[in-house]
C-alpha cells in the first residue's frame, strides 16, 4: 500500500539500499542536505535538486547582427556575381563573397555573408574560419540554398571551424598537455595539474577542453560500469565515458598550480584516467539564419552545415529540407543555439543504421522552438553535458526518439516538448542504450524528462541500465499501438536512485507500472503519478523503491489526467529564481484522506543565510487546514519539521498552505483534503503481488502477463493441480510480456534447480517448468514443455527479452519429468520418460545455456550479452491455455526445488 511513513524516515530508508548499488550515491540529493549541494546543484520549486541549466545556449541571448556595426557581404552584388533563380553553379560567387567577409573578420570585423531571396544551387563545401561571420538569407522559404550532387561523403555545405585550409597550421587542440594530479570533483570549478598552466602559455579567457585519456584494468570509471561477465569491457576513456568538458579559464594559480573555470564539472573526473587539459581556438559569435537548405536528392554527398570547434553561437530559423544524411554535424561545441527550426526528414532510410541524428552536444547546447520530423532519432544526446531541448515538437517516423545514445550523456534536459511518433518501432517515450554496447557506451547520471506530452507510441520508458539519478517529473505519456505491451517504466541493471514524480502514464493491462527487473534497482522514488490502466500494481520484479506514495490508478478508458508542476518550464524558473534565497515547503505527501489525518513538513531556506534563526509565517486559505501560525528555523539550520493535519471537510477540497518570512520568497503548495462525502481513493497495491493462499512454506503464485481470467493453484500429498490462462510464447514475440501464464514457485539465492513429473493436462497450450530471473513480466528466464521445447532469453544483444527457441518440441507422451538447473550463467534442460529416474544416464540432457556467453553475431562483436542475471532466481511451474480468458488444467507431482551444492 502507499506509504505514510514520517518524513525523516523516508530520508533514512533510502541508506541501506545505497550499499546495493555499484557505486556511492551522488546525485538524488535532497534540498537541506546542504553538505551535499554543490554550485552545480539547484532546488527546484518541488524540491527536487536538479542540476543547473542556466548556462545553456548563447551568453546574454542571440545578437541580431544585422542591427550593429556588421559589413554585409551580398553574394549577388556585382562584384561577386550570384544570381537569384537560374540553374547555374553559384559556389564561385559565393567563395568570392565568403573570402572578402573572411577577410574583413580577420581584421576584427562583423561579416554577413547574404543570400536575398531567390534559390541559389550550391555542390561545393565552403570554410568558415573566423569569428564574428553570419550566413544569413530573407527568411525560411525565401532564401532556399539548393544543394547538388558534389562534395565528399561527410563534408558539409557550410563548415564552422577554426582551421584555416592548410595541413599543418590547425591543430584542433593545442599547447601542452596537463595531467590532472586530483580528482576532478562534482560540482566544483578548480583543477589541480601536474604543471603551472601559466608557464606553458595558458591564459584567463582561453577556451580549454578537459578529457580522459586512459581507460585501464582497476580503474574508477571501468571498474563501475564494465560486466566482465557478460564480456562487457568499457576500454575507450573518451568514447566510452565521454565527459569532454570546454569551458573559459577564469584564474590561474601558479603556486598551487590549479585553474578555474567558468563551468563547474557535471561529473567526477578521477586520475587514474588521467584527465587532460588542452586549450584551443573556437570560432565565436558565428551564426546561420533566415534560409532553407535543401538537398535536392538522395544522391547529394554533403551535409548542411558542421560546427568543429564553435561556441557562443547559433542556428535560427532555419528550414533543413530533405538532408542527404543527418542535417548538421557537431563537435567540440559549447554554448551554441539552435532556435526556431525545422529539420525536415532526410533522403537517409532511417531504419538501417542512418546517420540521420538530431544530434545534442558538447556542452551547454540549447534547442528551443524547433520541429522535426522524419529522422531516426529525434533528438539524441551522444556525449552530451547540461545540454536542453525544451518547447519543440517530434513527429513522423522514427526508430527511437528522443533517446540517451551513450557516450555517457550527463544531466540533459528535454522539457516542455511534444512527441508524436506513431510509426515508430516499439516508439518509447525515453530510451536509452542499453549496457551490454562497446560501441556507444554507457549513460551518465541526471538525465531530466520534465513536463513532456508523448502523444503516439508504445507510451514505455526503457533505462537500459547503469544510470544514476534519471529525473522523469511531470510528463503525459499516452500510448496509441500495442506491438509491445510494456509497463510505464522498464528498468534493469544498476538504475538507480530514479525520481518519478507527478506523471501521467497508460499502461497495458497486463504490466504494473514499472518494472525494476534485478536487486540493483533500489533507491527510487515513486510519487503523485496517475497510472491509467496497469494490473493496478505500482512495481514488479527484485528492484525495490525508497519511497512510494499516492500513486493513483483510473481505469484504463478514463481520459488522461494533466500533469501540474509548480513550474511550467524548470528551464525558465532556474533562470529566474536559481540563484535567489528563498523558502521551501516538503511534504510527505499531499493528500489527507480523513479529518485529523496528518502529515509530515519540512520546511527549508534554500539560498540563505542561516547564522541566525528565522521565523516563517504558516497562512491556509481555509480553515480545514490546521496548521501552526509560525515556525521558527533555528540558528545554523537550514530546515525544520513540523506537522498539520486535515479538519472538517465535506467531499473534496484543495487548500492552499504558504510559507513567508522577511528577505525569503515565499512557497505555496496545495493539498487535497479528501474529508467525509469524498469518493474513494485509489492507490493501487503497490508490489506486484505473488502470494496465494493455502499454499506450503516458501511457495508463491500468480497470473503474470497477458490474463484476464484469474488462475489458481492448489496442492494435497504431493500432487499440484494447476489452472491458468495466458497467451502462449512465441519466438517471434518483441518481449516476453506478450504472453501471459499462471506461475508457482520459490525463490532461492544462488545456484539450484527444480525437477518435476507432468502427469496430465487438459486445454493446456504451454505447461512445464521455468527458472525465471524476476516477477515480473519481463524478464530473463528459461522454460521447458512437456513436449521437450526450452525457450530461453539467454544471451540477447538486443534490448529486450525476446524468446529464443534452443531446443524444438518433439513427440512425448505423459506423464514425463521435466529437469531445470542453473550453475551460475549457466542454465540446462533436461527430460526423462523413465518413472523414477535415478542415475544421471536416466536423464536426457536437451540443451545447456550460458547466458553471458560471448555473442559476436551482431555488428562485429560490438554488442554483447544482455542479460542482468542476479543472486536471485525463482524455480517453479507455469501453465497458459493460449487465451487471455480460457483456463487450461495442469497435473504435477513430485515437484523438487532444492539448492545446489555450495549455495
Amino acid at each position: 500500500m502507499h506509504s505514510h511513513l514520517p518524513l525523516v524516515l523516508l530520508i533514512l530508508t533510502a541508506l541501506p539500499l545505497m550499499a546495493a548499488t555499484t557505486w556511492p550515491s551522488q546525485y538524488k540529493i535532497k534540498p537541506w542536505e546542504t553538505d551535499r549541494l554543490t554550485a552545480g546543484d539547484v532546488v527546484g520549486p518541488d524540491g527536487i535538486v536538479y542540476p543547473d541549466f542556466t548556462g545553456a545556449g548563447v551568453s546574454g541571448g542571440i545578437p541580431h547582427v544585422s542591427e550593429g556595426s556588421a559589413r554585409v557581404f551580398d553574394v549577388t552584388a556585382s562584384a561577386y556575381g550570384a544570381v537569384a533563380n537560374d540553374d547555374k553553379s553559384d559556389d564561385a560567387s559565393v567563395a568570392k563573397a565568403l573570402a572578402d567577409a573572411l577577410l574583413n573578420a580577420a581584421k576584427g570585423g562583423k561579416s554577413i555573408l547574404l543570400f536575398p531571396a531567390g534559390s541559389f544551387h550550391l555542390s561545393a563545401p565552403h570554410i568558415i574560419n573566423k569569428s564574428h561571420l553570419v550566413v544569413q538569407g530573407a527568411g525560411k522559404g525565401k532564401t532556399i540554398l539548393r544543394i547538388g550532387p558534389g562534395g565528399k561523403a561527410g563534408s558539409a555545405l557550410f563548415t564552422f571551424t577554426p582551421e584555416d585550409g592548410t595541413a599543418t597550421d590547425f591543430t584542433p587542440w593545442g599547447g601542452q598537455y596537463l595531467a590532472a594530479t586530483k580528482n576532478l570533483v562534482r560540482g566544483t570549478n578548480i583543477a589541480t595539474f601536474d604543471q603551472d598552466a601559466g608557464a606553458e602559455g595558458y591564459a584567463v579567457g582561453d577556451w580549454i577542453r578537459i578529457q580522459p585519456m586512459k581507460a585501464d584494468p582497476g580503474s574508477i570509471m571501468r571498474t563501475r560500469f564494465s560486466k566482465p561477465e557478460n564480456h562487457v569491457d568499457y576500454t575507450e576513456p573518451s568514447g566510452h565515458f565521454g565527459r569532454v568538458f570546454i569551458a573559459r579559464i577564469i584564474a590561474i594559480d601558479s603556486s598551487a598550480r590549479t585553474v578555474s573555470f567558468d563551468r563547474t564539472f557535471p561529473h567526477d573526473y578521477f586520475v587514474d584516467e588521467v584527465p587532460q587539459m588542452r586549450k584551443g581556438r573556437m570560432l565565436e559569435h558565428c551564426g546561420v539564419e533566415d534560409l532553407t537548405i535543401e538537398a535536392i536528392s538522395a544522391e547529394v554527398a554533403m551535409d548542411p552545415l558542421s560546427l568543429t570547434q564553435v561556441a557562443e553561437s547559433w542556428v535560427r530559423n532555419v528550414h533543413f529540407l530533405k538532408p542527404g544524411n543527418w542535417p548538421y554535424q557537431l563537435s567540440s561545441v559549447a554554448r551554441v543555439e539552435f532556435r526556431d527550426c525545422h529539420f525536415d526528414g532526410t533522403w537517409a532510410p532511417i531504419g538501417s543504421g542512418s546517420r540521420s541524428y538530431l544530434a545534442v552536444g558538447t556542452m551547454d547546447m540549447l534547442m528551443e522552438h524547433c520541429r522535426a520530423n522524419d529522422m531516426r532519432h529525434m533528438p539524441v544526446f551522444q556525449q552530451s553535458m547540461r545540454c536542453v531541448v525544451r518547447d519543440c515538437v517530434f513527429t513522423g517516423n522514427t526508430v527511437q526518439s528522443p533517446q540517451l545514445h551513450g557516450r555517457f550523456p550527463t544531466e540533459n534536459l528535454v522539457e516542455q516538448c511534444t512527441f508524436d511518433c506513431p510509426n515508430g518501432k516499439g516508439q518509447t517515450a525515453w530510451a536509452t542504450d542499453p549496457t551490454n554496447t562497446l560501441r556507444h557506451g554507457p549513460n551518465g547520471p541526471r538525465n531530466v524528462f520534465y513536463h513532456n506530452i508523448v502523444k503516439s507510441g508504445a507510451g514505455y520508458i526503457r533505462f537500459g541500465g547503469a544510470q544514476e539519478n534519471p529525473i522523469i517529473a511531470y510528463n503525459k505519456i499516452l500510448r496509441s499501438e500495442d506491438s509491445q505491451v510494456m509497463p510505464g517504466i522498464w528498468a534493469s541493471d544498476r538504475t538507480f536512485d530514479a525520481i518519478i514524480v507527478g506523471n501521467t502514464f497508460q499502461v497495458s493491462p497486463s504490466n504494473p507500472f514499472l518494472i525494476l527487473e534485478d536487486t540493483t534497482c533500489t533507491g527510487w522514488e515513486v510519487r503523485d503519478n496517475h497510472i491509467h490502466g496497469s494490473n493496478r500494481s505500482v512495481w514488479a520484479g527484485d528492484g525495490m523503491l525508497a519511497l512510494e506514495t499516492y500513486n493513483r490508478f483510473h481505469p484504463a478508458d478514463e481520459a488522461p489526467v494533466d500533469p501540474n508542476p509548480e513550474a511550467d518550464s524548470i528551464f525558465h524558473w532556474q533562470k529566474a529564481n536559481a540563484a535567489k534565497a528563498r523558502l521551501l515547503i516538503m511534504m510527505e505527501r499531499k493528500t489527507l484522506g480523513k479529518t485529523g489525518d496528518t502529515t509530515q513538513v519540512k520546511l527549508v531556506r534554500v539560498k540563505a543565510d542561516t547564522t541566525s534563526a528565522l521565523e516563517v509565517k504558516l497562512t491556509s486559505d481555509t480553515d480545514a487546514l490546521i496548521v501552526p501560525s509560525k515556525i521558527m528555523i533555528p540558528a545554523n539550520t537550514s530546515s525544520v519539521e513540523f506537522t498539520f493535519k486535515a479538519g472538517e471537510v465535506g467531499g473534496e477540497k484543495i487548500a492552499t498552505l504558504t510559507a513567508s518570512a522577511e528577505t525569503l520568497l515565499s512557497d505555496t503548495e496545495q493539498i487535497i483534503l479528501r474529508g467525509t462525502g469524498a469518493g474513494p481513493a485509489d492507490f493501487g497495491s503497490g508490489k506486484f503481488s505473488t502470494v496465494a493462499s493455502g499454499l506450503p512454506d516458501g511457495w508463491r503464485s500468480a497470473d503474470i502477463g497477458r490474463t484476464t481470467t484469474p488462475g489458481s493453484v492448489t496442492t494435497a500429498n504431493g500432487t499440484w493441480t494447476l489452472k491458468g490462462a495466458g497467451l502462449e510464447t512465441f519466438t517471434y514475440d518483441s518481449t516476453l510480456a506478450r504472453s501471459g501464464r499462471r506461475t508457482v514457485h520459490q525463490t532461492l539465492h544462488g545456484d539450484g534447480e527444480i525437477r518435476a513429473r507432468l502427469m496430465s493436462t487438459s486445454d493446456a497450450k504451454q505447461v512445464g517448468i521455468m527458472i525465471a530471473d524476476d516477477e515480473a513480466p519481463i524478464t530473463e528466464f528459461i522454460s521447458i514443455t512437456a513436449d521437450g521445447r526450452v525457450l530461453s532469453t539467454s544471451y540477447q544483444t538486443e534490448n529486450s527479452r525476446t524468446a529464443d527457441e534452443y531446443a524444438k518440441a518433439s513427440a512425448t507422451s505423459l506423464p514425463v519429468w521435466l529437469r531445470l538447473s542453473r550453475t551460475g550463467s549457466v542454465f540446462k534442460a533436461f527430460k526423462s520418460t523413465v518413472e523414477n529416474p535415478s542415475p544421471e544416464s536416466d536423464w536426457t540432457e536437451l540443451v545447456s545455456v550460458d547466458f553471458y556467453q560471448n555473442n559476436t553475431t551482431k555488428e562485429g562483436g560490438d554488442y554483447k550479452s544482455n542479460s542482468t542475471l542476479d543472486d536471485v532466481m525463482h524455480f517453479g511451474m507455469f501453465l497458459n491455455s493460449g487465451s487471455e480468458s480460457k483456463l487450461a488444467t495442469a497435473v504435477i507431482e513430485d515437484v523438487q526445488v532444492q539448492a545446489l551444492s555450495g549455495k
